[in-house]
């Protein structure tokens, strides 16, 4: 297939659609995100990155409407005039759009308590290659007005359709933060006190463990470190979990660009249980491995082997390795089937979905 040679950069999301509907009727492949996904063949190249204007925010109901090509960071530095946020932490935090770490679903260190961005996203409106657009949920926290088609866009790669606005609900800032460091001589020694933190009355909004190879990377000492996030009475959490030291915040958005900025060959995530974890980050292992301690997310990076016992797609790998090596035959027909919907032709950022879509 041809490699793409036209690029489209719509202002509003009717030219968006315009651009699509266009596109799919010379049965043209598209190449959708800004930057366009890696290694995804296409004819035409369609880029939200003019598509920035902030159309809708209400501080005092903890809501923004704003357009899918704005970049986070540029989000967050309206929002913090007014003390909120959007914490999603993703890697690139400066340069990536919405609709980039949308389609991707992106997100770091404090999806422990915030959640992830099906969790932060309450309303969007997307095109469609037929030229619609859709709209779906609103501008209010509790929407139950029927299936969330804007769902089944995060995390999708932009296989299905183009995110054009999207709405948030807002977290307030908190008034005071801290990041304590709980260093072990082993895996073994730092696991148990994660399971006590998650045991425990006082949560961190994250908690991240990191192997001896990841600390140095990041700046900390070469030993097992375990970092929880305190955003509630931090000397309360101190107290009750002794023998940390007082790191800087800033630690949390190194971990959270860290895949961003690694030279690893190979990136493998893996979701398991909290038991499965320890099965996967143990000692000896002389790559990189960070681990969302509380959420079942593991990463492993350039590891000398990639282990069976957990579902795992590789994020970053050589030409022609396969990216979702096992997923689960059910929910892949269900998503074949959703593609076919909505894009019968195939035409929409074919393979981003880890190969497989």
């Amino acid at each position: 297939m041809a490699e793409a040679s036209v690029r489209t950069e719509p202002v509003t999301a009717q030219e968006l659609a315009e651009a699509l509907a266009a596109a799919a009727a010379q049965r043209q492949s598209i190449k959708l995100g800004t930057p366009p996904v890696p290694g995804v063949p296409g004819e035409v190249e369609i880029s939200t990155s003019r598509m920035t204007r902030l159309l809708e925010y209400e501080p005092r109901d903890l809501t923004i409407s704003v357009e899918a090509g704005m970049k986070y960071g540029e989000l967050q530095r309206i929002l913090a005039a007014n003390n909120q946020m959007v914490p999603l932490d993703p890697p690139w935090d400066d340069e990536v759009t919405l609709a980039g770490i949308l389609g991707a679903n992106l997100n770091g260190p404090r999806r422990r308590l915030y959640g992830t961005a099906r969790d932060l996203v309450i309303g969007m409106t997307f095109a469609t290659l037929e030229g619609k657009l859709v709209k779906t949920g609103g501008m209010v926290v509790k929407n139950v007005a029927g299936l969330d088609m804007g769902k089944l866009m995060i995390g999708s790669f932009g296989t299905l359709a183009a995110i054009a606005t999207v709405n948030f609900k807002l977290n307030p800032i908190p008034k005071e933060t801290a990041t304590f460091c709980y260093s072990f001589d082993s895996a073994a020694a730092a696991f148990t006190l994660r399971d006590r933190v998650l045991k425990g009355q006082i949560q961190p909004a994250a908690l991240d463990l990191l192997n001896p190879a990841a600390s140095q990377a990041v700046g900390l000492a070469p030993t097992w470190n375990l970092l929880s996030l305190a955003v509630a009475m931090p000397e309360r959490f101190l107290r009750e979990y002794s023998g940390g030291t007082t790191v800087d915040n800033q630690i949390w958005r190194a971990i959270a660009n860290f895949t961003a900025t690694s030279n690893a060959t190979t990136i493998a995530r893996y979701s398991t249980t909290h038991m499965g974890m320890k099965d996967l980050v143990r000692d000896g292992i002389a790559t990189p491995v960070i681990a969302r301690a509380a959420s079942g997310i593991v990463y492993l990076y350039d590891p000398a082997t990639l282990p069976q016992n957990a579902p795992y797609v590789l994020e970053r790998a050589p030409q022609g390795a396969d990216r979702w090596p096992k997923p689960d035959a059910g929910n892949l027909a269900v998503m074949r089937n959703i593609k076919n919907m909505l894009d019968p032709h195939g035409l929409l950022n074919k393979g981003a979905l880890y190969g497989r879509i």
